[in-house]
């Protein structure tokens, strides 16, 4: 036999590696972060009318379709989740049903502040005076009509369903029109810690060579 009839060597074969335990370990290391979920969007458009109040007096009355978007900061729970998105949809229907199809008033606006008269609701700036059916008005705990006190009403109910969920931070945006977004943002007291990573197993593990 020859030498060039000699069978070379077999290769020793490459190390292996058990990505299955890497993704794992991958997987913790990103649940022990903070996540981020989104809901809202055009599934919770509402449309409402108001007359905002400009140096104390009564812009126009007009109206918005706005498009809310709720933007949930935290950690996941036992279940693996930041917050129940059923939970969270039907808090922010629940804060958004009042409001729609609705003329907003603000109950804190001075000498503008809506007065009762049996049926009728009565606002004025003193220029100005609107009377409207009390059916047809909804009166929020602000100051004015403003997109932005809008949202933080808004907010401040989908933040008291949130309080024993892992969601540590909470933004709405409230898009009044094309263009035209507010943003409000508030921390959640007493957010739960995750018990999720810790209960989550390196697939295969126990067929990890020692």
């Amino acid at each position: 036999m020859t030498a060039t009839e000699l069978t070379a060597p077999a290769a020793a074969p490459a190390p292996t590696t058990n990505p299955t335990a890497d993704v794992a370990t991958s997987t913790r290391d990103l649940l022990a972060a903070e996540l981020t979920v989104v809901i809202g969007g055009g599934d919770f458009r509402f449309s409402a009318a108001h007359t905002g109040l400009h140096s104390g007096l009564f812009e126009p009355m007009h109206g918005h379709t706005y498009i809310p978007t709720l933007t949930l900061t935290g950690v996941p729970d036992q279940a693996g989740m930041v917050a129940d998105f059923r939970a969270v949809r039907a808090a922010l229907r629940s804060a958004i049903a009042p409001v729609r199809s609705r003329t907003l008033l603000a109950g804190d606006a001075g000498q503008a502040t809506p007065i009762r008269d049996g049926d009728t609701v009565r606002f004025t700036d003193g220029v100005k005076t609107y009377v409207l059916p009390v059916d047809d008005v909804v009166v929020l705990p602000t100051t004015n009509t403003t997109t932005e006190q809008i949202a933080a009403y808004l907010l401040a109910q989908v933040a008291e369903a949130l309080s024993a969920s892992g969601v540590r931070r909470a933004v709405l945006d409230l898009e009044e029109s094309p263009g035209t977004t507010v943003t409000v943002t508030t921390t959640i007291p007493g957010a739960l810690p995750s018990a999720f990573i810790e209960a989550i197993p390196g697939p295969a593990r126990d067929e990890m060579p020692a």
